[in-house]
């Protein structure tokens, strides 16, 4: 193209979205699936991570003692098999329960 961008055939560009589509649908029901794993106050944490809340901001919106948030986190991660906090967030998000 002569302004400089690129160029996909229809067929291309149909695939393109296509599959762009089915990974975000695969990636929601992943996350569906890993926040149904966890207990009721574990979806309860995950959602305050999700919304970008610490560990000292969680324990004061849930009662809890920061200590128990941890061992909270510490669960979430070991049950959805998210390797930090931030993938946990992304869970919450695609999950949409952020």
């Amino acid at each position: 193209m002569s302004d400089g961008g690129a160029f996909f055939s229809p067929a291309v560009a149909r695939r393109l979205l296509t599959d762009s589509a089915v990974a975000r649908l695969d990636r929601k029901v992943q996350a569906q699936n890993a926040f149904r794993a966890l207990t009721t106050r574990e979806q309860d944490v995950i959602q305050l991570i999700g919304r970008g809340m610490s560990n000292s901001d969680i324990a004061a919106e849930l009662h809890l003692a920061e200590g128990t948030v941890k061992v909270h986190i510490t669960s979430i991660l070991r049950t959805t098999g998210a390797r930090n906090r931030v993938q946990a967030a992304l869970i919450a998000v695609h999950a949409d329960k952020a």
